[in-house]
């Protein structure tokens, strides 16, 4: 089957301080959708791409393990796979355990996020959902999870409630004109 999206996995090519440690997949119960705009947080230093993410979050200004996010997907609606599954990153502090975390790239404080990156982001979220037997309620913004909202992530100009009915409904039926097949196996590692 192809995929309904282009996906690249870059595990292997990224930029580590050390590995993120491991977790059983099946502790995983949400998908937390992030915004992140390494070329704001850099002041210019840095690019966007998931590479420069990596090296900014590994880095001297971080000191992370690494690029915290499991999958990054770019205004064009390409996905690259960042992390295994199984990697513990540090996305959303106590909620890290159970989650797995999607940088939209991008600073959608005010900007809308592209309609072609909304919906690979809905697609991406439909295929992880399938697969892993979780529902759209499972898919949460960042700043849900934190504590008296002091979080604005992925932004306000980012409806998260907007993407979990996109969900539903690609789950439901299609999404863009491709309808959504749960896969038999999972592409991702």
């Amino acid at each position: 089957m192809t995929d309904p999206y282009p996906c690249q996995q870059i595990v292997d090519d990224l930029r580590r301080r050390r590995p993120w440690k491991r977790r059983s997949v099946s502790k995983i119960v949400r998908v937390v959708v992030h915004r992140c705009d390494i070329n704001v947080a850099s002041k210019g230093r840095m690019g966007n791409d998931p590479y420069s993410c990596s090296a900014w979050f590994a880095g001297p200004d971080m000191r992370w393990p690494g690029h915290p996010y499991h999958f990054d997907v770019d205004p064009m609606g390409k996905v690259w796979q960042t992390n295994d599954l199984d990697r513990l990153c540090w996305g959303a502090k106590f909620w890290n355990a159970g989650a797995l975390h999607i940088r939209v790239e991008g600073d959608f404080r005010v900007v809308p996020c592209p309609p072609v990156q909304r919906a690979a982001v809905a697609m991406l979220c439909c295929d992880l959902l399938g697969n892993l037997g979780l529902g759209p309620s499972a898919v949460v913004g960042h700043s849900e999870l934190s504590p008296h909202g002091y979080k604005r992530c992925p932004g306000d100009a980012f409806e998260v409630q907007e993407l979990r009915k996109l969900v539903l409904m690609s789950m439901a039926g299609s999404v863009a004109g491709v309808p959504w097949r749960p896969r038999h196996e999972a592409w991702w590692r």
